[in-house]
């Protein structure tokens, strides 16, 4: 598996994952951006694009995606249920139709896909991102689920506001209370989708 980063970014949770997954799976090759340009990208099963990384590139890695979609193993790319949904997907509970559920992320690796995922399985959905100014009003609303991953360190949410929410999954730390999930099987969905290759 070709891991592809940019090195220059230093990312904590990025970092985190990259270390589990060089501990968790043979064969992972992790190359800079800038230098994945020289390999023959055709000549790996599966690619693993981390971000945070340039948009440019992004764009690049969509075009080839497009191509070789059988490669994209995260699956943000060619719109598949992404490793981190599916991972998120695998602690809530089975049935989620009529929940209502925030989401405080909506980027193409976690908000968007989940939250079209969790429509489809009938729940309502409240998506937003760290920036809104109307968080705090619709938490009023004591939805069944709220999932946060804000990636913003700045961002973060009393345990007053939090109380009435059932199941907290917080993968940013951003809700300030003890009573959350914080860790998603993400490592496990990465080593079955590679397995299956």
């Amino acid at each position: 598996m070709l891991v592809i980063i940019d090195k220059e970014v230093k990312d904590k949770y990025r970092n985190q994952y990259l270390n589990l997954i060089k501990k968790e799976i043979e064969d992972v090759e992790v190359v800079d951006f800038r230098e994945s340009t020289t390999l023959n990208l055709k000549n790996y099963n599966s690619i693993l694009v981390l971000e945070p990384i340039g948009e440019n590139f992004k764009s690049q890695m969509k075009d080839f995606f497009t191509v070789y979609p059988e490669k994209d193993i995260e699956g943000s790319y060619t719109k598949k249920l992404t490793i981190t949904a599916e991972s998120i997907l695998r602690v809530l509970p089975i049935d989620l139709k009529a929940k209502t559920i925030m989401i405080i992320n909506q980027s193409d690796i976690l908000g968007k896909p989940l939250a079209k995922e969790l429509i489809d399985r009938g729940a309502n959905v409240i998506s937003l991102n760290s920036k809104s100014t109307k968080t705090y009003r619709l938490l009023k609303t004591d939805p069944s689920i709220l999932i946060s991953a804000s990636g913003n360190k700045g961002f973060k949410i009393g345990e007053n506001h939090l109380r009435f929410i059932p199941i907290k999954i917080d993968l940013s730390n951003d809700l300030v209370t003890k009573d959350k999930i914080t860790s998603i099987p993400t490592i496990e969905i990465l080593k079955k989708r590679y397995k299956k290759l």
